[in-house]
C-alpha cells in the first residue's frame, strides 16, 4: 500500500482505463492492495464501439464501488471531428488520433487536478503483451506523454494468466478482443475489421465520403491484436 504523503495529503494515484481486461485487473488489483486516493480516468473518444458504452458504465459503477473516484473526460474535438480537421484519416504509420483524442485530454486534466505534477500515471502495460514492450520498465520519471509525470506499471512481469485471475475475480467475464473504445482502430486486423457492425461500417462510409480518403489506404495483414499501438501505447490504447 502506497501512503506516502506530499503536500499535505496523499499521492494521487491516476488509473488510466479504457475497461478492457488488462485496465480492469488494474482496478481490481489497486483495490486488493488497498491504494488510497484513486482516480480512475478514461476518455470518451467519441468512436467506441455502439455496444461499448454498456461495457463502460458497468465498469465505472465498478470502480466506484471499489472506493475509488471516476472520472470520464470528453475528447474535444472527438476522432470524427479531428479527422475533418485534418482532411484524412489516421494511419498505422502516422497514428496521430492518440496524441489528440486522449493524450491532451488527459493531460489537460491533469494540469487542473495536478498541478504541481505529484501524481503517478498508472497504466497496465506489460512486457507479455508485446515485442514492443519487451523492456518496458516498472517505473518511468519525467514522462513526456503525461507532462514530466512518474509512470507506474505495476503489471510490467505480469502474464496473461495472472491478469485473467484478476479479471476472473470482477463480476466481468474475459474479452476475446481489445477495448472498443475506438472501434475499429487503424491497428484494428482483417479479423476485426470484419466483424465490424453495420453502425461502425455506415459512420466510416460517411466520413470517407465527407473528407474524400478511405479508412484503410492499403491491405492489412489478418493477425491477432498485439498492442503495438505506435504513439497510441503512451496511453494505454486497446488495455
Amino acid at each position: 500500500m502506497d501512503v506516502a504523503q506530499c503536500c499535505g495529503g496523499l499521492i494521487l494515484h491516476v488509473i488510466v482505463a479504457n475497461f478492457g481486461n488488462d485496465s480492469l485487473a488494474l482496478i481490481a488489483h489497486a483495490h486488493a492492495q488497498k491504494w488510497l486516493n484513486v482516480r480512475v480516468v478514461s476518455v470518451d473518444t467519441g468512436f467506441a464501439n455502439p455496444a461499448w458504452s454498456a461495457r463502460v458504465v458497468q465498469a465505472e459503477a465498478y470502480a466506484r464501488e471499489q472506493g475509488f473516484e471516476v472520472i470520464r473526460l470528453q475528447a474535444k474535438p472527438d476522432f470524427a471531428g479531428l479527422v475533418r480537421a485534418q482532411g484524412e484519416f489516421p494511419t498505422p504509420k502516422f497514428q496521430w488520433c492518440a496524441v489528440y483524442l486522449k493524450g491532451d485530454t488527459i493531460r489537460n486534466w491533469l494540469e487542473i487536478n495536478d498541478p504541481l505534477k505529484t501524481a503517478k500515471v498508472i497504466l497496465a502495460r506489460r512486457r507479455s503483451q508485446s515485442l514492443k514492450f519487451e523492456d518496458l520498465p516498472e517505473w518511468i520519471e519525467n514522462d513526456e506523454a503525461f507532462s514530466g509525470r512518474l509512470i507506474w506499471h505495476p503489471f510490467y512481469l505480469y502474464s496473461e494468466s495472472e491478469i485473467k485471475a484478476l479479471v476472473a475475480a470482477t463480476p466481468f467475464e474475459w474479452l476475446p478482443h481489445r477495448s472498443l473504445e475506438c472501434d475499429p482502430c487503424v491497428n484494428s486486423s482483417c479479423a476485426e475489421l470484419k466483424r465490424a457492425i453495420p453502425d461502425v461500417q455506415s459512420r466510416i462510409q460517411v466520413l470517407e465520403a465527407e473528407i474524400g480518403g478511405a479508412f484503410l489506404k492499403k491491405n492489412i495483414p489478418d493477425k491477432p491484436f498485439i498492442f503495438d499501438m505506435g504513439c497510441g501505447s503512451p496511453y494505454g490504447c486497446g488495455l
